[in-house]
């Protein structure tokens, strides 16, 4: 028998299904890891202690390597449209100051009312009215935050002028990018 090929080849001209493959094969190339004894404990699986050592030392590293290799999330996306005027501008620094406290996890997008780039934005995102601010989460002016629908619109509640006033609170925009971010 060759000591390449492990099974038997009839003679002539041979066919896949001619091939027999002999009972005793352990292993595709039985050469490498040789077959434990007849009348040995078989182990694990037929394997030899080294074997068995070595299969769980790798299943073991695989456990602490795969979490250490895994991507972190991507940053949550936070767009923000403001006028810059006065009576915002604790709002801007505020938010600025919220958003800054997430690090990596928020990525933070300003684009001034006045500005090319701020016209360029709102185009892009159908604002056609005059509006003081405007935040997207990921792209959303609205999430679900604690239950309830909040439109990030507008002054937060209890500041600037009462008919620019929107729906919100400083609070509730930190929920949303708790949330947005998984942080607990």
């Amino acid at each position: 028998m060759n000591k390449s090929l492990p099974y038997r080849l009839p003679p002539g001209r041979v066919s896949m299904s001619q091939i027999v493959m002999p009972d005793t094969i352990r292993h595709p190339v039985s050469s490498w890891i040789p077959a434990p004894a007849p009348d040995a404990d078989p182990g694990f699986a037929g394997m030899t202690n080294l074997r068995t050592v070595a299969a769980v030392v790798i299943m073991a590293l695989s456990l602490f390597i795969i979490p250490v290799t895994a991507p972190a999330a991507p940053p949550v996306s936070v767009e923000i449209l403001y006028m810059n005027h006065g009576p915002l501008l604790s709002t801007v620094r505020g938010i600025k100051e919220l958003c800054d406290g997430y690090g990596k996890a928020v990525t933070a997008s300003w684009y001034d009312f006045e500005s090319p780039e701020g016209e360029k934005f709102m185009a892009k995102k159908g604002i056609r009215q005059h509006i003081p601010l405007v935040v997207w989460i990921a792209g959303k002016p609205t999430l679900k935050v604690n239950g309830k629908e909040i439109q990030f619109v507008g002054f937060p509640t209890g500041s600037g002028p009462p008919s620019f006033q929107g729906n919100w609170t400083m609070n509730d925009l930190r929920a949303a990018l708790d949330q947005a971010t998984g942080k607990k």
